[in-house]
C-alpha cells in the first residue's frame, strides 16, 4: 500500500496546516453580516420599499408639526418666564 501525500516532508506538512486559513462557520458569517460596516453600506444601496418611504415621510411631517409649534410658543419658554418673573418681583410695570 503506498500513500501520497503533497508534502516532502511532515515539516512542510506542519508549516502549510499552521498557515491554512479555516473557513468560517455559521456563526462567524452571521457576525460578520450584521457588522455595522456592512449594514451602514447595504443601508445606501438597497432600495427602500412603499411602507418604509411611507414611514419615513410620517415621521418628517410629525416632526416638523411639532418644532414649528414648540419653537414659537413663547409660553413653552423657560426663559421667558424666568424674565416675567423677574419683572414681577421687581416691579416694574413699564412692560
Amino acid at each position: 500500500m503506498v500513500r501520497l501525500f503533497p508534502w516532502a516532508t511532515t515539516d512542510e506538512f506542519r508549516r502549510d496546516f499552521v498557515s491554512s486559513k479555516i473557513a468560517d462557520d455559521d456563526l462567524e458569517i452571521a457576525r460578520k453580516n450584521i457588522s455595522k460596516s456592512v449594514l451602514f453600506a447595504s443601508q445606501n444601496t438597497l432600495a427602500r420599499d412603499g411602507h418604509e418611504i411611507q414611514s419615513a415621510n410620517a415621521n418628517t411631517f410629525h416632526n416638523n408639526i411639532v418644532n414649528s409649534h414648540s419653537i414659537t410658543n413663547p409660553l413653552l419658554n423657560p426663559l421667558a418666564w424666568g424674565t416675567l418673573i423677574k419683572q414681577i418681583t421687581d416691579g416694574d410695570k413699564a412692560k
